[in-house]
């Protein structure tokens, strides 16, 4: 029986525990392959312990993850041409209680700013979209040793130069 009593009590209080992360798509309509965005900031997080009976059902709040996306995006404060990019899910469990976990899990993201420019794809601005303006084409010379001489190649004007940063 003292046996019995002293293994319950060492399997009560020791917890396992582990950790891992995933990294979450961003999926958007909008894409992010040219240089038409800055990076504003790295790394917004919000994290939340979560409580859980026989670690499957949530104690508290039914929407955790619901929750923590909210106060991501009060915690960024997004404005006119900002989004979240590179989502990040890291958890960790905390405790391990028989019947009880505890865990934290952590949400981060990158906030990204696109530049109003009128050569970039298509950017959502006030949930209006806005076409990029066809580019002027010119020929340019190949290289000697070749008999074509007319590829179209994009002309940029020295304004287009100077208002990129890229």
């Amino acid at each position: 029986m003292k046996f019995l009593l002293v293994a319950l009590s060492v399997l009560l209080l020791t917890s396992c525990g582990f950790s891992g992360g995933i990294l979450r798509d961003s999926i958007t309509q909008v894409k992010v392959d040219k240089a038409n965005f800055r990076v504003v900031k790295y790394g917004v997080t919000t994290s939340k312990t979560i409580t859980s009976v026989l670690c499957a059902i949530p104690a508290g709040s039914s929407q955790p993850f619901s929750d923590m996306m909210e106060d991501l995006h009060k915690k960024a404060g997004l404005k006119k041409n900002q989004m979240f990019i590179n989502f990040r899910q890291d958890y960790a469990l905390k405790a391990f209680l028989v019947f009880f976990c505890i865990s934290t899990h952590t949400l981060s993201a990158d906030i990204i700013q696109f530049y109003p420019d009128k050569k970039s794809s298509s950017v959502v601005v006030d949930n209006t979209e806005s076409k990029p303006e066809p580019t002027e084409r010119v020929r340019k010379p190949e290289p000697s040793g070749s008999d074509n001489e007319s590829a179209p190649v994009e002309k940029k004007s020295r304004k287009n130069v100077e208002a990129n940063p890229f």
